[in-house]
């Protein structure tokens, strides 16, 4: 999941005329590329969100996470933004940004939660996988979270502030 966040960061931060900047950014171009492929084939269709383990979205015990499914949202957005993905993976974000907003909920104390965040883990099989906790509001899933949300709350919802507001 990380890894589509920071081809992004990558094509933003890798910036001049040298040659190895050229390089680096022609790479996380064509990483970035093929990443999104991958995961648009691996969505589920009906929610818009993406699998704990991605690619086995039909195996009985996998659970649809919220942190990879914000960081694909925002990886897919991204692209299409910055010009190296085509405009129909635009519309795959904007699906999955929804739904991950329709998993937000208010506590009795008016407290936002964001459920079914995987916890950290390491390399294993699916039996350790599947047995992972279902967090809530989880720091690295709030965190590719509020990346997501940051990018596309305003384009994606057509927000428009309000005449003659200002921040200051």
């Amino acid at each position: 999941m990380t890894a589509s966040g920071a081809i992004n960061r990558i094509t933003l931060l890798v910036t001049g005329n040298d040659c190895k900047r050229a390089t680096l950014y022609n790479v996380a171009c064509r990483l970035g590329k093929k990443f999104p492929l991958g995961a648009s084939r691996r969505i589920d269709l009906k929610t818009g969100l993406w699998f704990q383990v991605v690619d086995k979205g039909d195996v009985e015990g996998n659970w649809l996470e919220r942190s990879s499914s914000s960081m694909y949202s925002y990886m897919m957005w991204m692209g299409v933004k910055r010009g190296y993905l085509r405009k129909h993976y635009e519309a795959i974000a904007e699906k999955g940004y929804r739904d991950v907003l329709s998993k937000l909920s208010k506590d009795a104390d008016g407290m936002t939660n964001l459920i079914d965040i995987c916890e950290g883990t390491n390399v294993s099989d699916l039996v350790y996988y599947f047995a992972r906790k279902r967090n809530v509001n989880d720091f690295h899933g709030l965190g590719a979270f509020l990346i997501m949300n940051e990018e596309l709350r305003v384009p994606s919802l057509h927000y428009k502030p309000t005449p003659g507001w200002s921040a200051n």
